[in-house]
């Protein structure tokens, strides 16, 4: 062979070798590229890093979050970042610097966090650009947690803060087929629609301050059901707060709500829910009133009535109601008597203190009379049954 092509060949295989060696070191021969900088598994990687919230928190409650930050490295490195609240109704920001071993971990527990209404809160966790990133490099976001705050829940005597100054009480609640109306006196009778139910909410409002305070029942609801407004019934034996009022400095009112249910959700529960946030946030506070066993209630129903079409004036005459339960539960029912001049005049009971109260059983019809007279003037008069509204009669009485 000759001997020059036996040295050709001896160095080419001396420099295939020397490139295999580098190749299985890197380029820098020591786990580095040429320039020394450690290759993806070597260098410091906190992809894995996480946030963890609880999985509920109860408005009025505090909350913390972990952070944990993982090395998915071989090298010790440092992270920089932020735990922040993306809710636009939240303000957090905390700061995480963290140095952490390669293949380790480090937690951090955020600051106390409070929460000004019920709904989700989503936390990012972000990692800052390092020194080598561009200028216009943006933060990335690395895990997120999103912690749900629900209302708090009471029960018959609890007293919560409806703003700074002013502290609502929900007592008690009863439920009724028919509640006897009038500003002091009983002059009239209120009922639900057909297959719901009344419920009275006997509450307190108290002014804690030193200045005035404006009681606001819009924020009050009825869940399941419908509170009356403005428009609800005023019952004698207590003070109706279902409209705006006043509050004194020190000035303790108590009174009531009135509400409707559909029987089947009033047989099982009946809350009373209270928002102080955002108009469009879900209520902070909810009082339960659920029922140990299915409640039952009363349904009465006027069957008929029996009344002269004519009487002479100054004349004593009867009526007579045939009124029936059609409901699960025995009850009392209450009504009055009314007449009118005019079928569209203010109604009026027949005479002072003349209502009927009257107990029935279940699927029980009783007949009840009163006796009235029109001594005034002649003429024909209307006349109705409060609550059974729609059941009017005329009566004429003559000369």
């Amino acid at each position: 062979m000759d001997r020059r092509k036996v040295l050709a060949l001896t160095a080419t295989m001396g420099v295939t070798g020397s490139a295999g060696c580098s190749s299985l070191l890197g380029a820098g021969g020591d786990g580095s590229g040429g320039d020394g900088t450690p290759t993806d598994s070597v260098a410091p990687n906190f992809e894995e890093s996480s946030v963890e919230g609880p999985g509920e928190v109860t408005y009025g409650d505090t909350a913390t979050l972990t952070v944990t930050v993982s090395n998915g490295g071989e090298r010790e490195g440092s992270f920089t970042g932020q735990l922040r609240a993306t809710s636009s109704d939240l303000e957090y920001e905390q700061r995480i610097d963290q140095t952490v071993a390669g293949g380790e971990s480090v937690t951090v527990e955020s600051r106390s966090i409070s929460f000004g209404s019920v709904g989700e809160y989503t936390f990012e966790l972000v990692s800052e650009p390092d020194d080598s990133s561009d200028d216009d490099a943006e933060p990335t976001t690395i895990d997120s947690s999103t912690v749900p705050v629900t209302s708090a829940v009471g029960s018959a005597g609890d007293t919560v803060a409806v703003s700074e100054n002013l502290r609502l009480t929900v007592q008690d609640v009863e439920f009724r087929d028919v509640v006897f109306t009038g500003r002091t006196d009983v002059s009239g009778a209120f009922t639900a629609p057909t297959g719901r139910v009344l419920a009275v909410y006997q509450i307190r409002v108290e002014n804690v301050g030193t200045v005035e305070e404006r009681w606001r029942p819009s924020k009050m609801s009825a869940e399941g059901g419908e509170l009356y407004g403005g428009s609800g019934p005023r019952i004698p034996e207590s003070q109706y707060l279902g409209i705006r009022r006043t509050l004194t400095p020190s000035e303790a009112v108590p009174g009531y709500l009135v509400a409707q249910f559909p029987r089947d959700v009033a047989k099982t529960e009946a809350p009373l829910t209270l928002r102080t946030g955002r108009p469009d946030s879900d209520p902070e506070y909810r009082w339960e009133f659920t029922a140990s066993s299915e409640r039952t209630f009363p349904a009465f129903r006027l069957e008929s009535v029996d009344a002269p079409s004519t009487v002479p004036k100054g004349e004593e005459y009867d009526i007579t109601f045939r009124l029936h339960n059609e409901g699960d539960a025995g009850g009392t029912l209450k009504a009055v008597p009314q007449s009118a001049e005019f079928r569209n005049d203010d109604w009026t009971p027949l005479a002072s203190e003349q209502f009927i109260e009257q107990e029935i059983g279940v699927d029980e019809t009783v007949a009840v009379s009163v006796s009235t007279s029109q001594s005034e003037v002649g003429g024909t008069f209307y006349y109705r049954l409060a609550p059974f509204i729609g059941r009017e009669w005329t009566t004429e009485f003559t000369n």
